[in-house]
């Protein structure tokens, strides 16, 4: 998906999802913020850059923010709601017409 994803983990200890989500996004953010910079002189690279930063109203130590400040947790208990977002999760590209096949239908091809 062009503007988000979607993550299917289990981290342990369970309750430690907020502390490895915000170690997942600081990691890329800067990751993808050094990226972006080295490759400045290219269009879109700069167009990126100018979209990810902050206005200087914004009192913090980062000038860029590349991952909303809050994500959405949905606890799945059961393996029937666990398939059931797996399958959302590969039918969404789809659904959008960004692929024609999901990688569930490929493996279910190969069967």
């Amino acid at each position: 998906m062009p503007e988000h994803f979607h993550l299917l983990i289990k981290p342990e200890p369970s309750d430690s999802t907020s502390r490895w989500m915000q170690e997942l996004k600081k990691r890329t953010a800067q990751r993808i913020v050094a990226t972006l910079t080295e490759n400045a002189l290219h269009p879109w690279c700069c167009r990126m850059l100018t979209r990810l930063r902050l206005p200087s109203t914004v009192h913090s130590d980062c000038h860029y923010r590349v991952w909303q400040r809050r994500f959405v947790p949905f606890n799945v208990y059961t393996e029937k709601k666990r398939l059931e977002k797996l399958d959302y999760m590969h039918h969404n590209p789809v659904k959008r017409r960004l692929s024609f096949f999901s990688e569930r239908d490929f493996s279910l091809r190969s069967k």
